[in-house]
């Protein structure tokens, strides 16, 4: 994972984004010095949405898009719902949300969504799933995915501090999952991550801490330790835990390595495995691609960085100007695009204050009725949403812009002139 050592990536080498050349950052340009200058300044900072990163650091995706990759192992959630075991439930969803970063174990950052850029997505078996930009500052991306089995709404509003060669992550916000079979609702506090030698050294990530799954519906719990590296890799992706019932009494121990696989096996009271019990193995992490220069996933390539069909909104991440260039390999381009979608922001945000009209939201609304638990935000820190109820197509659904595309057949050209999340359309927007 990452590159060698004193290099980052050049987002130039190849077309595809499949290339890998790196260049030294012992010999870097005096914009590039400039950055790594600036960033000396920030140590200490929260960096979220403060620094304008330049595109060698970058990859072609969207937050929105980072933020949707949890879908990718969605099936875990059709085991939870299937489950008769209420213990065993728990360990299947505690898979789901640590799947997620086996699948996306990379040291590039995505482009900061714009206000009102959103992203939908196809799930298996009729499902959907649906995600908007709601807040520019604080950056607050909001998401609902849904199946006859089960209802997923998360409310990201992610920090990080900034500390010279390395970047903390914390993924702070709101998680609900509810289950359709059984009626039950699930919270979870989810661990931090950190990215290493960002200007010295081979970049890598690590994620530790605790992570704890709330049965909202029953008191019932699953605590998991994600175990730090130590010294010569020691402990790095393990991950350990149990599952426990309301009285806080040890039903299941939960474990395995978050970029490889997850199980779980039953216990007694004092968390020692039952004699002639078997382990259920839940989650393998799907190979990653051999050759990538930005460690995507098949999900990423086959799903979020593509749509096959009509019916994709003209705010959709995959339909950015900026995103698209890079992907490309055309980092002057997608960097002048960059630079277009900032500016056409801040002018529409001076336009709605002259004319005194708040942002809309077109697909989700703040949620008053729901509030936090311990180690979550406030209500002050970061308002809930919910969903409004209509995907992209249903009968009385919002209003936004269709266009009829496969993104799997489009040009650069097409993606200029689609992508429009902006409030305020006109020709020139």
């Amino acid at each position: 994972m990452g590159t060698d050592v004193g290099q980052v990536h050049d987002p130039n080498a190849g077309k595809d984004g499949q290339g890998g050349e790196v260049t030294d950052r012992r010999n870097l340009s005096d914009e590039h010095k400039k950055v790594w200058t600036e960033l000396q300044g920030m140590v200490g900072m929260d960096v979220t949405s403060m620094l304008s990163v330049p595109l060698w650091v970058m990859e072609p995706t969207s937050v929105l898009q980072k933020m949707a990759e949890i879908m990718e192992n969605s099936h875990l959630l059709d085991s939870a719902a299937n489950c008769e075991d209420p213990m065993e439930r728990m360990a299947w969803i505690a898979a789901f949300c640590t799947a997620v970063y086996g699948s996306s174990e990379r040291t590039w950052k995505p482009f900061n969504p714009i206000l009102g850029e959103t992203l939908q997505i196809d799930l298996p078996g009729g499902g959907r799933y649906l995600s908007e930009q709601v807040s520019h500052h604080p950056p607050i991306g909001v998401g609902h995915g849904e199946t006859d089995l089960w209802e997923y709404d998360i409310t990201s509003t992610p920090k990080t501090k900034f500390l010279g060669n390395s970047l903390e992550v914390y993924p702070l916000g709101r998680t609900r999952i509810r289950l359709k079979t059984t009626g039950e609702v699930f919270s979870l506090l989810p661990p931090n991550s950190k990215a290493y030698n960002l200007i010295v050294g081979s970049m890598w990530v690590d994620t530790f801490g605790e992570f704890k799954l709330n049965n909202v519906t029953t008191g019932a719990h699953l605590e998991l330790e994600y175990k730090q590296c130590g010294w010569f890799g020691a402990g790095r992706y393990e991950v350990d835990g149990f599952a426990m019932d309301a009285d806080g009494t040890k039903k299941l121990r939960v474990y395995g390595k978050w970029n490889e696989f997850m199980s779980f096996e039953p216990v007694d009271a004092g968390g020692e495995v039952l004699p002639d019990s078997e382990a259920t193995d839940m989650w393998t992490c799907a190979e990653k691609p051999e050759g990538d220069g930005y460690g995507f996933t098949k999900y990423v390539h086959d799903v979020l960085n593509r749509w096959e069909g009509p019916g994709l909104l003209r705010s959709d991440s995959r339909l950015r100007p900026d995103r698209a260039a890079l992907e490309a390999g055309d980092s002057a381009k997608a960097q002048e695009c960059k630079h277009l979608l900032e500016e056409k922001q801040r002018a529409e945000k001076t336009r709605r204050v002259a004319e005194e009209k708040p942002f809309v939201l077109r697909w989700f609304e703040e949620d008053a009725g729901l509030e936090a638990i311990e180690g979550e935000y406030g209500a002050d820190e970061c308002p809930a949403f919910k969903f409004k109820g209509k995907f992209p197509g249903d009968e009385g659904a919002a209003g936004g812009n269709i266009c009829e595309v496969d993104t799997s057949k489009w040009t650069q050209k097409d993606a200029e002139e689609l992508f429009r999340p902006w409030q305020f359309v006109t020709d020139e927007s």
